[in-house]
């Protein structure tokens, strides 16, 4: 009897309050209720065997899928956005176990790239902003201090690519700081990717 009740529950569907039908999955220990939400476009809730809430997908029309992850204790744990080849793809927040802001990071092709920020958790004030390559390095920080308007601007010395971007991407006393440092201590080598 147990058997039967538990095939029917794996191949069952509840509905919503507005009548529509939610598919019910079972997969490993989760649960999985999915809804049509528009024309190839679903929503899909995630729960652990406690009943606890994982997380929340949207698969979009364009075949991205937009993720909410949540903690343990409920809270968001970081709101993903993956292309079609399950790789990260666009603006990604992660976030503390207090529910601040932690980080915005946005990708390409699951590779990191433009600009990202880091955030302090008791202040939530910027704390890091890194400028990344076209291969998901970081070439040069800007680090805030939370209880100052101090910045302490640095670069990596171990991407051959800084000295150049640095160079054709950042303006004024921290291009010329930066580029100074690094010729005092040889990495204008670097002018030449490796």
């Amino acid at each position: 009897m147990k058997k039967l009740v538990l095939l029917i529950l794996i191949s069952g569907c509840l509905k919503d309050t507005n009548n529509n039908i939610l598919k019910t999955k079972f997969i490993n220990s989760e649960i999985h209720y999915i809804k049509n939400v528009g024309k190839n476009k679903y929503q899909e809730i995630v729960f652990d065997s406690l009943q606890r809430l994982l997380a929340l997908k949207t698969m979009l029309n364009n075949n991205r899928t937009d993720i909410i992850y949540f903690t343990d204790s409920g809270t968001i744990d970081s709101k993903l956005m993956f292309n079609d080849k399950g790789q990260l793809d666009g603006k990604c927040y992660y976030f503390y176990p207090s529910n601040i802001l932690k980080s915005i990071i946005t990708y390409k092709s699951g590779i990191k790239i433009g600009v990202g920020e880091e955030f302090y958790e008791r202040s939530g004030i910027l704390k890091t902003r890194y400028y990344y390559d076209m291969q998901g390095t970081y070439y040069f920080a800007e680090v805030f201090s939370d209880s100052t308007k101090d910045k302490n601007i640095t670069f990596n010395p171990n991407n051959p690519s800084s000295y150049n971007l640095i160079k054709k991407n950042i303006d004024g006393e921290d291009k010329e700081y930066l580029l100074k440092q690094m010729i005092k201590i040889g990495l204008d080598s670097l002018k030449q990717i490796h």
